[in-house]
């Protein structure tokens, strides 16, 4: 009976482990809800990509996949003309300088763009077109006045736009881009027509090597999403995809390239990802955006310290401090994140100065892009001060007082 007993047992065990085990094998090939615990050292190196199968009714049950193909710019394939407007407002001008710069980062990302989506086995073709728009009132993510922008470009109102640029250039797709030679978070809208971008500069305030924003931008239009957060998509991204251009890095990563339509399948290490977010919600990411775009006046961790004054879309612009771990602070004018106008920086509180070093330990007086530019005092440990004249961080000039 005892026998019996424990051949019976030992039967149902292995049933039960043949079960759990045939489960485990379903799930990874039908891409069910239940995320594993994988990491990705456990996925096996080999030069050909594994790709698995994801049925296309599978990214309804997905945040992060539910922008594909779901607004009015659909795939990043074919024919694609992509017009570029420089906006003149009463903050923008340009330059002829600053025009061929835009112009430089705008072929150069095209042309990153049409590289990427070659080495998924996707056809790419973008062409570019030059508009120019001046209007009275300032354009920003608040004073969206999209029409005004178009009339003034000689474009057809916003409504029809896209057609229009559709049907005049035989593409696929017409996106449009502002751009704006200011400080500011670049954003983009393919919500409903016209699918557009407000391109602001970014804080090197050099517009001709921007190439990631332009990029990353384009890529929103047509389904890509930001893998920055919350806190958990950064952290998985940042494993299965390491230098995601979604995730301040500078390549397409795989689970982008199937949200742009380049590929129906996903590599291994997308699966992996898709699975282990298949969790996180739609209110968690709104929390998340909301938090990281925030405005009016808040203090929030910045820049290895603690920044404590205006934000606007979730970046210090206005009147703020900021102070370090050290000690050292600034105080003053902000723009889209970085120091920028008049402010006053404390280096090394006195006391700290150690060995009679003569160090500068404040300067009060104008920054332009996180460097000190144009004229300031500058106040030492021994007491002395100096009248002085900068360029982009480098020391021109110097008076004693």
């Amino acid at each position: 009976m005892k026998q019996k007993n424990l051949f019976t047992a030992t039967l149902v065990l292995l049933l039960i482990l043949f079960s759990v085990t045939g489960c485990r094998q379903q799930t990874v090939e039908t891409n069910a809800s239940a995320a594993e615990d994988v990491s990705i050292t456990d996925i096996e190196e080999d030069d050909t990509p594994v790709y698995l199968n994801c049925k296309s009714d599978d990214r309804f049950n997905h945040v992060l996949l539910k922008s594909k193909e779901n607004g009015p710019c659909q795939t990043l394939t074919g024919d694609v003309l992509v017009t570029v407007v420089f906006v003149t407002d009463p903050e923008s001008s340009w330059s002829e300088q600053d025009i061929a710069d835009v112009k430089t980062a705008c072929e150069n990302g095209s042309n990153n763009l049409m590289q990427a989506a070659q080495t998924y086995g996707s056809e790419l073709n973008i062409r570019l077109n030059y508009a120019n728009s001046t209007i009275d009132s300032t354009l920003s993510r608040e004073n969206l006045v999209t029409d005004d922008v178009l009339k003034a470009a000689n474009l057809p109102e916003a409504i029809i736009v896209t057609e229009y640029l559709e049907n005049t250039y035989s593409v696929k797709e017409a996106p449009l881009i502002f751009v704006l030679n200011r400080l500011g978070r670049s954003c983009a809208y393919n919500d409903n027509p016209p699918e557009f971008v407000l391109w602001y500069l970014d804080s090197t305030g050099d517009l001709s090597q921007d190439t990631n924003t332009y990029q990353h931008e384009l890529l929103h239009l047509f389904g890509a999403v930001d893998l920055y957060y919350p806190e958990n998509i950064t952290e998985l991204a940042s494993e299965y995809m390491p230098d995601s251009i979604m995730n301040g890095g500078e390549t397409i990563d795989e689970f982008t390239a199937y949200l742009v339509g380049w590929t129906n399948e996903f590599t291994e290490a997308a699966h992996y990802f898709y699975q282990e977010t298949l969790l996180t919600t739609a209110e968690e990411i709104g929390t998340a955006l909301a938090e990281e775009t925030s405005t009016g006046y808040k203090t929030i961790p910045w820049l290895d310290g603690t920044y404590t004054g205006e934000l606007v879309d979730g970046w210090p612009h206005g009147q703020g401090k900021l102070t370090w771990e050290n000690g050292q602070s600034y105080e003053g004018e902000w723009a889209a994140g970085i120091m920028h106008g008049h402010g006053t920086e404390l280096f090394y509180p006195p006391a700290e100065v150690t060995n009679n070093l003569v160090v500068e330990v404040s300067y009060i007086g104008e920054w332009v892009y996180g460097q000190r530019h144009g004229k300031g005092i500058a106040t030492y440990s021994d007491g002395s001060v100096a009248e002085v004249v900068w360029e982009y961080d480098t020391q021109i000039q110097k008076t004693y007082k």
